[in-house]
Parts: C-alpha cells; sequence; structure tokens
C-alpha cells in the first residue's frame, strides 16, 4: 500500500518507477 503514494511522486519522474517496482 505504501508503493501508492509513491508512485505518485515517481510517476512524474519516470525512471523512478522501476525503483518501486523494485521494493
Amino acid at each position: 500500500m505504501t508503493a501508492g503514494p509513491l508512485v505518485v511522486l515517481v510517476g512524474p519522474m519516470g525512471s523512478g518507477k522501476s525503483t518501486v517496482g523494485a521494493l
């Protein structure tokens, strides 16, 4: 569930999504 809000923050970053996927 924590990944939810994180995805919103990394959404515009794009490359950040890869990090969220790992988590």
